[in-house]
């Protein structure tokens, strides 16, 4: 069930936009605010206005096959963990505990997001903001792949513990016992990618995703100032902010309305318009 699209006519050129599918269920758009308009002007999406329901009786009218079992991506194999030391080579690291993760808030003043140290230029994971020292030393975790953002591992000791951070670089699993540490308001996304094929105007106010079937949540998308803790320019954002967005495959901030659970870098950050358009998306940094 993937989104459908609407093309319009521009001047001499013919713009895609995409659409959320009429079945929230099963709607796809999340995963597809990477195509381009070449891609889009080529694709067509024929359940896109149908619910699962409404197709599954057009295909009993029409005696098309339909009581095949349905098919789930690898999140809903049976043994999950089994699935991953399978097929990855995992390395024991240490579980740390933190009083605070909470990153340092980007400061939007004029329309533009001046990200404070220490987002970098290389994009690595800012150090947690702890509270008297480095954090204590729990004990060992059998592997990174075996934990996500947000969830309550059971690792032993006075719990419970929810995972905060992951650092892939020195393999370490940091968690805390408070859960207000998994909120935050503000996010950086980086490979930004426009559906229309051109930047938009920043800053933006539409509605944001941070999950596939997570509720698309309000917030201000603004571009990101050149400032660094290198002085540099961060990721190689648009010449000038002032003209309005960002270039394809960029960095913007966003802030939202209200504190969201367990932002994830590395998923999918999509951005909604006016009647379930999608408008862009990016990778949270």
């Amino acid at each position: 069930y993937p989104s459908l699209f609407l093309p319009l006519i521009k001047g001499r050129r013919r713009i895609v936009k995409l659409f959320v599918a009429k079945d929230k269920q099963k709607d796809q758009s999340y995963f597809l605010y990477r195509l381009s308009q070449e891609q889009l002007d080529k694709i067509n999406f024929p359940l896109g206005e149908y619910t699962k329901e409404e197709v599954y009786k057009l295909a009993q009218k029409w005696r098309l096959p339909h009581q095949a079992h349905q098919s789930f991506d690898v999140c809903f194999a049976g043994d999950y963990q089994g699935f991953l030391k399978k097929y990855l080579e995992l390395k024991p690291g240490k579980i740390v505990r933190v009083s605070n993760s909470s990153q340092p808030p980007l400061n939007l003043r004029g329309g533009e997001i001046h990200p404070l140290p220490p987002f970098t230029k290389e994009g690595g994971i800012p150090p947690l903001n702890l509270r008297g020292g480095e954090g204590e030393l729990l004990g060992q975790h059998a592997g990174l792949p075996f934990y996500t953002i947000g969830q309550r591992a059971s690792i032993g000791g006075p719990g419970p513990f929810f995972v905060v951070q992951k650092d892939v670089k020195k393999n370490i699993l940091y968690v805390s016992n408070n859960e207000r540490d998994l909120y935050k308001k503000e996010m950086l996304v980086e490979k930004v990618n426009w559906v229309v094929g051109r930047a938009l105007k920043l800053p933006l106010r539409c509605k944001v995703k941070i999950r596939y079937q997570a509720e698309a949540v309000s917030a201000v998308i603004a571009s990101v100032a050149k400032q660094s803790r290198t002085g540099a320019t961060v990721h190689g954002i648009a010449a000038s902010s002032r003209q309005g967005g960002t270039p394809r495959n960029d960095l913007v901030g966003v802030s939202f309305a209200r504190s969201q659970r367990a932002i994830t870098p590395g998923q999918s950050a999509v951005f909604y318009g006016r009647g379930g358009e999608v408008l862009g998306g990016g990778m949270i940094l």
